[in-house]
């Protein structure tokens, strides 16, 4: 019999079930997209006023499982309208709620939240259909019909973008039609969001318990987990375990990084004795059961070299998200070992209402991964201020006498952190001006400034990007100050402003650089002898010599910090005025760089803004 292909009236059909069906689910991404292409169509001055329209998508990538899940309850509960109705407006009233939750500014901490609640509320999809009633073949059946259903939708979509796509750039090749790049934006939005969505909504099974008579098992992905992924399991498996051998032979600490790997291994291999949990009873098959009791087993050793890469990093650096959150999943492992090693019923139910739950725990209240954390590290910033007196009886003094770069690298960091996580709320005591004044003002001015910088220097100090104790002599003897690049250089008495850079190649400055003017060219050439610089007419005429080491000597002078590597300099000290009979210049330096030997600097290289005042407004005002 020849498959029917499907018609209009199919797709139409299928398409109202959706939206009969998952109403809510349908709003949300349409509402979704809506914003989506909103947001692409603004510039990105105004993104920065589109905080509300951010806490908005954020919610609605929450809302969509969330209803998803609710729709499932309601459908396997046997519920009466009126009380599905109930289900939905309570669904619909917690979603506002969490959209109000937002503050006023967001920080990483409300992205890292809402990521692990979309975790939690994918698992709460899984296993909604069977809170009230639980079939263990059916569970496993509705999930590998998400799983493969979601596989089809992402290759429909992958596929259907592409090719249309294609077919824009076509056409604007082809007939010179021009078409805007935010339009390929908009169809990946309407693709990704809405065509996807619907499409593995409608793949779901009207009546979920169905499943539970469902004995069907494709065969390959049996043969996908046997001969894949359970034999990388145990490849990942062996090579942690020489190195947990090599860790005792040489009786040294685990590197943090093994963690990672210790808890993907993990998590991968609990996912692949998942996928062929439905035949590890059937007579052929009984070494799965065998594997899986030993894969339990061996993950106990590798839990502890876990534990112990985790202990010295919190140890050393204390707690953040992402080390709170793998604490809670070593915790969450480890009772899922004991539970399929020991319990008699081994329900794989147990994985997805847990590790939702461990999620749920972990993202709110005072025990929550966020609260600790940001207790955690403004304690460490509290002690480090304190024995470096920086913090006196709950105030910043700024620091007077240089501190170990590995304090001060430490101090930065934990600054950055509290920057793009949390805010300085916490801290805000500690200082006499207000922070977020201070921010707003330079702010409404348009100066470009980076908050972690003015934070640091009210304590005295700079961004130290991790420089530690045994780079002193190399920061000793290198430089490279910088300044923001500012849009409003007075050039008021100028006539015109051109853009020079030298650089140093084969460890010499070129000899000569143009400069090139509206009406003429100035030539810029390095005198090696007396380290300057001359700029000469096109008749080879000096018209100015300057020099630059006094230049860097001064900056030095005027914002002495602990190192003079990447400093980022108050742009008033960044211009260099050159008056002569007849011309006037002044330089407004972006960066230079070079090097301190013997206490002579040697510069590598510079850029600037150089502005001119011809002879005839060259007298001095």
């Amino acid at each position: 019999m020849k498959p029917k292909l499907l018609s209009i009236n199919q797709i139409y059909s299928s398409l109202w079930c959706v939206i009969l069906r998952f109403p809510l689910a349908v709003i949300t991404v349409l509402v979704a997209a809506f914003v989506s292409m909103f947001l692409i169509e603004q510039s990105y001055q105004d993104l920065k006023n589109m905080e509300a329209w951010i806490k908005l998508l954020l919610t609605l990538s929450l809302a969509l499982p969330f209803f998803v899940g609710v729709t499932f309850i309601t459908e396997t509960s046997d519920f009466d309208k009126g009380r599905k109705k109930v289900f939905h407006i309570v669904a619909l009233i917690i979603v506002f709620i969490y959209y109000w939750h937002f503050d006023e500014k967001l920080y990483l901490v409300d992205y890292l939240r809402t990521f692990v609640l979309n975790i939690a509320m994918h698992l709460f999809v899984a296993y909604s259909p069977y809170l009230k009633t639980y079939n263990e073949n059916g569970f496993w059946q509705f999930n590998k019909t998400l799983f493969l259903r979601f596989l089809l939708s992402a290759l429909y979509s992958g596929v259907l973008y592409s090719g249309l796509s294609i077919a824009l750039l076509a056409i604007d090749n082809l007939f010179d039609v021009k078409i805007n790049e935010k339009v390929y934006f908009h169809l990946w939005v309407f693709i990704t969001i809405v065509f996807n969505t619907i499409f593995f909504l409608a793949g779901i099974p009207q009546n979920i318990r169905e499943l539970d008579a469902d004995t069907s098992y494709p065969k390959g992905l049996k043969v996908f987990t046997q001969f894949v992924l359970l034999p990388l399991v145990t490849v990942y498996l062996l090579i942690l375990y020489v190195y947990g051998f090599k860790i005792l032979a040489s009786w040294e600490l685990p590197r943090g990084w093994v963690s990672y790997l210790v808890m993907c291994f993990s998590v991968v291999g609990i996912f692949s004795l998942l996928m062929i949990h439905p035949v590890k009873d059937n007579e052929q098959n009984k070494w799965i059961n065998i594997y899986a009791r030993w894969y339990y087993r061996l993950l106990f050793p590798l839990l502890l070299l876990l534990a112990v890469a985790i202990y010295v990093r919190v140890e050393n650096y204390g707690i953040t998200e992402n080390r709170y959150f793998l604490i809670a999943l070593t915790v969450w492992l480890f009772a899922t070992i004991v539970y399929f090693l020991f319990s008699k019923t081994k329900r794989i139910l147990w994985i997805p209402v847990t590790l939702s739950i461990v999620a749920l725990l972990s993202i709110f209240g005072q025990w929550g991964a966020f609260a600790v954390s940001e207790k955690s590290q403004i304690g460490r910033l509290e002690k480090l201020l304190t024995e470096n007196n920086i913090l006196q009886n709950g105030k910043i003094v700024p620091a007077k006498d240089t501190i170990s770069y590995t304090s001060e690298a430490e101090i930065a960091s934990i600054i950055r952190y509290l920057d793009q996580t949390h805010g300085y709320k916490k801290i805000q005591s500690w200082f006499e001006n207000d922070l977020e004044k201070v921010f707003a003002e330079k702010d409404s001015i348009g100066t470009y400034f980076y908050k972690p910088e003015i934070v640091l220097s009210e304590m005295g100090l700079q961004n130290n990007y991790g420089w530690r104790e045994n780079d002193k002599e190399y920061y000793k003897k290198n430089f490279n100050y910088y300044t923001a690049y500012e849009s409003n250089i007075v050039i008021s008495g100028y006539d015109e402003m051109t853009q020079i850079n030298v650089y140093s190649y084969n460890n010499s400055l070129d000899e000569t650089k143009n400069i090139y003017l509206s009406s003429d060219t100035l030539i810029l050439v390095f005198n090696t002898d007396k380290d300057s610089y001359i700029i000469k007419d096109n008749n080879g005429t000096n018209i100015a010599e300057f020099g630059m080491n006094d230049f860097v000597k001064n900056i030095k002078e005027k914002n002495s910090s602990h190192t003079v590597y990447g400093r980022n300099i108050p742009s008033q000290y960044m211009y260099k005025k050159i008056d002569t009979e007849t011309y006037r210049f002044t330089i407004f330096v972006r960066s230079i760089y070079g090097e301190i030997k013997d206490d002579k600097i040697k510069i590598n290289g510079f850029d600037a803004s150089l502005l001119i005042a011809y002879p005839k407004n060259a007298g001095r005002n």
